[in-house]
């Protein structure tokens, strides 16, 4: 009871005290109140903008340290071409290619790369072949400004898909489709806008380190082959016997493609259809 009855007497002193105190100072006039109002509006304006600068200029950044990539189809391997493959051994060289260059100077790192098609098999007849789908993957340490080559060799590809790092440590993917032995448009999307790429990247990592420890650089049951490898062309590259093999075999059938084409021309061309009916007369 004399608790409450000392609280009381504190509380009813400290409201006089607060009330004498409140009349006698000078809050000033309504222009005072709203140009102190104008200033902290106009410093949180400042602030905001501020703010967004900094986010458009770190974004700008990102855009601008993406790498861009021109990919083609390659028939012949240049001298000291660098070829990444997923297989352990290139015994089979073939001639079907795929060049990625890299078009300004903002490398790729952390590469990992999925090639999806379809490869020629015998039939288990031995007389005839089928299509069956495969699937490469491989992963690279990082791309330059020096070209290098996918082995697609053998491989009608359908779709190549790159997960790699930017300079700007952003995660970014290139879908590529290809239609009629032509690559179209390669497609970019990064994880800025999309947090998925990020996702789907570790996904990849993920797959290519337990596959990769299963079976590296042999194919799968699933038509999968997961690899690291890389192999230079140099001389001894090119002096393989089955590289030379399919090359005489390629320049034969280019060859007899080429006369069938002339002689197709040449019964359709309407000059030699004019000489020869001069003749008939």
């Amino acid at each position: 009871m004399l608790r409450n009855l000392v609280w009381f007497v504190l509380g009813t002193s400290m409201l006089s005290n607060l009330s004498v105190l409140i009349k006698k100072f000078d809050w000033g006039t309504v222009p005072d109140w709203v140009g102190a109002l104008g200033t902290i509006a106009a410093v949180a304006a400042v602030a905001l903008q501020i703010n967004s600068e900094h986010r458009w200029s770190t974004k700008k950044k990102k855009e601008n340290s993406r790498p861009l990539f021109v990919v083609l189809n390659k028939f012949m391997i240049p001298q000291n071409a660098t070829i990444w493959s997923s297989f352990s051994r290139i015994d089979d060289t073939g001639f079907d290619w795929t060049e990625v260059q890299l078009v300004n100077n903002n490398f790729a790192r952390d590469v990992f790369v999925d090639i999806r098609g379809k490869i020629s098999k015998l039939k288990s007849d031995g007389n005839s072949y089928e299509y069956v789908n495969e699937r490469r993957l491989i992963s690279i340490p990082g791309i330059d400004a020096s070209a290098i080559l996918l082995d697609t060799h053998d491989m009608l590809v359908d779709n190549i898909i790159m997960f790699y790092k930017t300079p700007a440590n952003e995660f970014n993917e290139m879908v590529l489709t290809q239609k009629g032995h032509v690559f179209r448009t390669p497609e970019y999307f990064n994880s800025t806008d999309d947090c998925k790429v990020k996702q789907k990247y570790y996904a990849y990592k993920n797959e290519v380190e337990h596959l990769g420890s299963l079976k590296l650089g042999t194919r799968m049951s699933d038509g999968t082959v997961v690899g690291s490898y890389v192999v230079t062309a140099d001389d001894k590259f090119f002096n393989d016997r089955q590289f030379m093999k399919q090359f005489n075999d390629k320049v034969k059938r280019n060859n007899k493609m080429l006369k069938l084409y002339r002689e197709y021309n040449n019964l359709n061309s309407p000059s030699d259809k004019g000489t020869s009916d001069k003749k008939r007369k």
